[in-house]
C-alpha cells in the first residue's frame, strides 16, 4: 500500500517509544519508500487511523486499519500497477474505513 507503514515496522516508526505514533512520527515513516504521499494525503490517512482523535495513533488503531486496508485491496481492472492506481484505490480504502467507524 503506498505510504503506509508495515504492522511490523510500527515501532520502528514510533521515534519517541511512546507506544503512539504521533503525526510527525506517522508522517515521516510514510516517507520512505518510493511514493510519497502528499501532506494532505498524510494527514487524511492518520485522522483516518486516529480513532478516538486523540493526536495520535496507537498500536491498536493502526493494527485495526492495516487489517481493514489488507483486506479490502482490490486489483485494478486491466491488471497493470501505476502509482495513480494505487493511490486511488488506497484513497476509497481510506473512505471506506472512515465510514467504518462511524457505524
Amino acid at each position: 500500500m503506498p505510504g503506509v507503514v508495515e504492522f511490523s515496522s510500527f515501532k520502528g516508526a514510533d521515534i519517541d517509544k511512546s507506544g503512539d505514533l504521533k503525526r510527525e512520527e506517522f508522517a515521516k515513516a510514510t516517507k520512505t519508500d518510493n511514493s510519497r504521499p502528499d501532506n494532505m494525503k498524510v494527514n487524511d490517512i492518520f485522522d483516518a487511523i486516529d480513532i478516538d482523535k486523540s493526536g495520535s495513533i496507537s498500536s491498536e488503531e493502526y493494527k485495526k486499519f492495516y487489517n481493514f486496508a489488507s483486506s479490502n485491496r482490490g486489483s485494478s481492472a486491466d491488471g497493470k500497477y501505476t502509482e495513480e492506481k494505487e493511490f486511488q484505490a488506497f484513497d476509497t480504502i481510506v473512505e471506506d474505513y472512515k465510514a467504518s467507524q462511524e457505524k
